[in-house]
């Protein structure tokens, strides 16, 4: 049955932007269907709050087969016995593969611990921002089906049909490495410089989400709370901005997500040219074979 008056929220954690643009498309499908929705990002002024009479979607990009710790930090802050509907979707560059199949699990359990009833559950495909870049094909391909994806799971929440997946155990117990991914990360930031094309401008300060970097001197000064979002090192303007350890996490020529987006409505990808024999890939394209 149809909810017709139901309100839903979107709330999302989006590092390079990968997330926030597959949480507007989400919010367009709602719109499509004249559905009432409001988007929030958990780096607001504000932080996000659920009301009663909201079903939440929450959405945040795979970290070291979890969810980021921003995320679990929100949750914690939600009100306890919700009673309220809930949607999670996870979004990786990898796909509904190992070991990313456990990615919503630990966050599910804890909404449950709140009282929400997570009811469904789905993975999204956007270009890789860690690691190995996306072949350009397939970001492309991954962005021009994103609608399509997400009217799927807007027609599957508001006609109450429920979606759950079951992680693999051995992606369950590789959460376990989620603990030593956050300690690396501490590392990573702290020990990220800006070089000598750094103009002092303080962008990097201005817009780290877990206000990780201060200016001193007329330098940024990067402190223990990083996450590896990577939001600095791809969007410094003048790239002075470089890790000085585990900098082989980060994609060499760099990584932007308005590009791909711009290529994805100017150029028209043949879906034969989508096969790759590099299995690194084979989840992207199982997602995008799916349609």
């Amino acid at each position: 049955m149809s909810i017709k008056t139901e309100k839903f929220h979107i709330v999302y954690f989006s590092g390079t932007g990968g997330t926030a643009l597959a949480a507007k498309c989400l919010e367009d499908a709602f719109n499509e269907r004249n559905m009432k929705v409001h988007v929030s990002n958990i780096f607001q002024e504000n932080k996000p709050v659920v009301t009663g009479e909201e079903t939440l979607v929450l959405m945040y990009p795979v970290y070291a087969f979890d969810a980021p710790k921003p995320v679990f930090q929100w949750i914690s802050s939600i009100n306890e016995n919700m009673n309220n509907k809930a949607t999670v979707i996870a979004v990786s560059g990898g796909g509904e593969v190992s070991p990313n199949t456990a990615s919503r699990f630990r966050v599910i359990k804890r909404l449950k611990s709140k009282g929400f009833d997570v009811s469904n559950e789905y993975m999204l495909c956007m270009p890789s921002n860690f690691l190995t870049p996306t072949e350009e094909n397939l970001a492309i391909k991954i962005i021009q089906i994103l609608p399509i994806k997400c009217e799927e799971i807007v027609k599957d929440i508001v006609n109450n049909i429920r979606n759950k997946k079951r992680p693999f155990l051995i992606d369950k117990v590789m959460l376990s490495i989620a603990f030593f991914e956050r300690i690396g990360a501490k590392i990573f930031g702290k020990l990220i410089k800006a070089n000598g094309k750094c103009n002092s401008c303080g962008l990097c300060a201005r817009e780290c989400l877990v206000s990780n970097i201060t200016m001193a001197d007329n330098h940024p000064r990067f402190g223990w709370n990083c996450t590896i979002c990577m939001h600095c090192l791809y969007n410094c303007p003048q790239d002075a901005i470089h890790a000085r350890v585990f900098g082989s996490v980060v994609i060499k020529q760099g990584f932007d997500i308005k590009f791909y987006a711009k290529m994805a409505k100017e150029k028209a990808i043949n879906d034969k040219i989508i096969i790759t024999k590099n299995k690194h890939w084979s989840g992207v394209v199982k997602y995008l074979s799916d349609e």
